[in-house]
């Protein structure tokens, strides 16, 4: 990393607004797993909750990568699209925050850590499709490269008597790729 990012960006901005996301995100899966985990009858978090909560860390990791990218003083894409921005970083950056998140995921199972939801009527239509998840970076990145759009619109995918939609919530490897990130950038920029 050499030098400041250019004046006209903020990449602290950036990294508080993708702190409060995260924040805010992991309350809400937290209190969603805990309730599944102990069958509670009454459920407090509602599924519009677990959707802001993936729509929350989608951006997130969006606003930790391209504060990473201001601090490597790499062009910023307008874009929401993961994987283009990941694909951004320098090669030292990735291989690094490759290295932490493979450690991060180590013991889990590659369809652990995954919340699914389905809206619509009809046959589903799985945009992730049925195999075996592919737990390494770049396959969640590349199946979470448009999650920001993907959960924001979700009340939309299905009207009118259209396919039903089935999107996967990859909640945990999501918040291990912005712990990742977020160790790259200086502390002095953290809001604690």
């Amino acid at each position: 990393m050499s030098g400041a990012p250019p004046a006209s960006y903020s990449y602290h901005l950036a990294r508080q607004t993708a702190d409060a996301l995260r924040r805010q995100a992991r309350q809400i899966i937290g209190v969603f797993i805990w309730e599944a985990e102990n069958n509670v009858a009454k459920r407090t978090v509602s599924y519009g909750e677990c959707v802001a909560s993936a729509t929350m860390l989608a951006f997130a990791l969006e606003l930790y990568l391209k504060s990473l990218l201001l601090l490597c003083r790499c062009p910023v894409p307008k874009t929401h699209n993961l994987v283009t921005l990941y694909r951004r970083l320098p090669d030292k950056q990735r291989q690094t925050i490759l290295a932490i998140y493979d450690k991060s995921a180590e013991g889990f199972a590659p369809d652990a850590c995954v919340i699914s939801m389905s809206v619509g009527q009809g046959d589903e239509d799985d945009l992730h499709g049925n195999a075996a998840l592919d737990a390494s970076l770049e396959a969640v990145l590349d199946r979470c490269k448009d999650a920001f759009e993907n959960w924001r619109y979700f009340h939309e995918t299905a009207v009118d008597g259209g396919p039903r939609v089935r999107l996967r919530f990859e909640y945990q490897r999501l918040d291990w790729i912005c712990g990742a990130i977020d160790l790259h950038i200086p502390a002095g920029t953290r809001v604690e």
